[in-house]
């Protein structure tokens, strides 16, 4: 078939041609901000869960529901190769401080003094178009880094201008789980005080499954601050829709063999079924794609996983660490008990826990229960047989 018209999208983040099964949490996104430009409660969101299942994509629909609600909005980035504490806060200020501007031109002369006051520790200037914080090298390293108040000043001087202006802000920001203690400590205050006050912003971040345990590591009242919608795969159903909506649309059939094969193989995981329904497109010759179509994909796709979603999670492990997730893999997909795990290894859980430590920070595995490890990547157990036979 053409593929130009191919209407699958595997990519990190990519919008896919439907987003089926996640109505509920578009309709939690709608409230959450439709409360928050209201200065009304509304706990901020932590979407939890693993590699593939479209934490991106549905954080970038949340950005887009704001942006339709005339909502200010600021994404933040996180770098797992960026360890610096306060790097991330920084730079996330620098992104918040853009808003002032146009938040505050034409403000009562009492409102600026009362945000000129908030934000007395940073160089700010004056001009017609409003106030402007000076951010300069000085200014970064002292005055916003994670050991100060300032990401929260920031914090309420832009809330208070917003709640004026009668707007709400959104603050997204994805792969939390790489953020350092200390920033993510920042976050949070700036967040909870902001709520203390009833300021119209709202935080919307992403992350892994040990992301809920580290933000109360960060601040223990986390667990009162924030939901932490758990994000799954997709129902057999909904996995069938969104492989057979966006076929159909271009005058495409898939037949029901072909349908069951790919389904089962994606197992419910949105950015397997992407990978499937394009290599799938481009294999089929008609306007049907037939079971052979889809077994004759099995390759692309087994090879495109490998290249674009597995072999990049590897390079920042040590051979030990490899060794450790090779030992789980041969166990199966888990969970496992941190004992099994030791003892394939021919070692005791205490000989292995620095590497175990070390690969949840990574993001690689998680616990969902005590004293059990899983794998964070959907069928990573699969992926190290085949690389490592």
């Amino acid at each position: 078939m053409d593929p130009n018209t191919n209407p699958f999208n595997p990519g990190a983040g990519f919008p896919p041609p439907e987003l089926v099964g996640r109505d509920y949490l578009s309709s939690e996104f709608r409230i959450a901000l439709g409360r928050r430009a209201m200065r009304r409660h509304g706990k901020h969101m932590l979407l939890i869960g693993l590699r593939g299942v479209g934490k991106t994509v549905l954080l970038n629909h949340a950005c887009d529901l704001a942006k339709d609600m005339d909502f200010e909005v600021v994404v933040g980035e996180t770098d797992a190769s960026k360890h610096q504490a306060g790097a991330f806060t920084s730079e996330l200020a620098q992104q918040i401080g853009e808003l002032l501007p146009r938040l505050t031109k034409g403000l009562a002369a009492k409102v600026l003094d009362k945000i000129r006051q908030t934000l007395s520790s940073f160089s700010m200037t004056f001009s017609p178009d409003g106030p402007s914080l000076k951010f300069d090298a000085d200014t970064i390293s002292t005055n916003i880094n994670y050991s100060s108040g300032s990401l929260t000043n920031l914090f309420v001087a832009v809330g208070e201008a917003a709640a004026e202006r009668r707007k709400g802000i959104l603050v997204a920001i994805d792969e939390v789980q790489d953020l350092p203690i200390e920033d993510l400590s920042a976050l949070i205050a700036a967040a909870h005080r902001a709520d203390q006050m009833q300021l119209p912003i709202l935080l919307i971040g992403a992350g892994l499954p040990n992301l809920p345990g580290k933000a109360c590591e960060a601040k223990s009242y986390s667990e009162r601050l924030f939901q932490f919608p758990p994000l799954r795969p997709l129902t057999e159903d909904d996995a069938k829709a969104a492989l057979l909506r966006p076929t159909q649309r271009e005058g495409v059939n898939i037949q029901n063999e072909a349908l069951e094969h790919m389904v089962e193989a994606a197992e419910g995981y949105p950015y397997f079924i992407q990978e499937w329904g394009n290599r799938a497109w481009d294999v089929a010759s008609g306007n049907t794609i037939t079971v052979d179509d889809a077994k004759a994909a099995e390759l692309l796709v087994e090879a495109s996983l490998d290249e674009n979603f597995y072999s990049g999670r590897t390079s920042r492990l040590t051979p030990k660490e490899i060794e450790y997730l090779h030992a789980m893999a041969q166990l199966g997909p888990g969970p496992h008990s941190s004992g099994e795990i030791a003892k394939k290894l021919g070692a005791t859980t205490s000989n292995v826990s620095v590497r175990r430590k070390d690969l949840i920070e990574k993001g690689m595995i998680h616990s969902p229960a005590h004293g059990e490890l899983a794998f964070s990547v959907p069928m990573f157990d699969k992926y190290l047989k085949r690389v490592l036979k």
